[in-house]
């Protein structure tokens, strides 16, 4: 359940559960515009009605470091802290996990999760983001 668009919720009645998100995002990957969205490290886009371009940076390090790794959504809640909904493809498979209040480990654990589920394992160096790039 969620009372604002962005999943912040002022009043405090926004909820959900990892395996929610995880549907949410296997759902999303299915529109061909979402998923080369998510995927995407870095974009710069040219308003239409001003002469002003905005530049935007993904903020999810798995993306050019992880193999396969597709991105999809960072981001830190009052309640549920820093977030990552993630997801990575070898082959025809896909695998989607989350991780909810992980100030500190959220990458490494992804990685790990995602070894696990493609039952390989190989060093990976995340990626480092660009200073200008928001601090999620």
């Amino acid at each position: 359940k969620y009372d604002s668009f962005d999943g912040i919720s002022q009043a405090g009645n926004n909820y959900t559960t990892p395996r929610d998100y995880a549907k949410l995002a296997r759902h999303a990957l299915t529109s061909a515009t979402f998923d080369a969205v998510v995927r995407t490290t870095t974009t710069q886009q040219k308003a239409a009605n001003v002469n002003r371009t905005y530049y935007w940076d993904n903020t999810n390090k798995l993306l050019g470091s992880y193999k396969g790794a597709i991105g999809i959504k960072t981001g830190t809640g009052t309640a549920a802290g820093p977030c990552l909904v993630f997801a990575a493809q070898r082959g025809k498979r896909t695998v989607v996990g989350v991780i909810l209040n992980d100030p500190v480990n959220r990458y490494p654990d992804a990685v790990k999760m995602l070894d696990w589920a493609f039952g390989s394992k190989a060093p990976v160096k995340l990626r480092q983001l660009p200073p200008s790039a928001q601090k999620d």
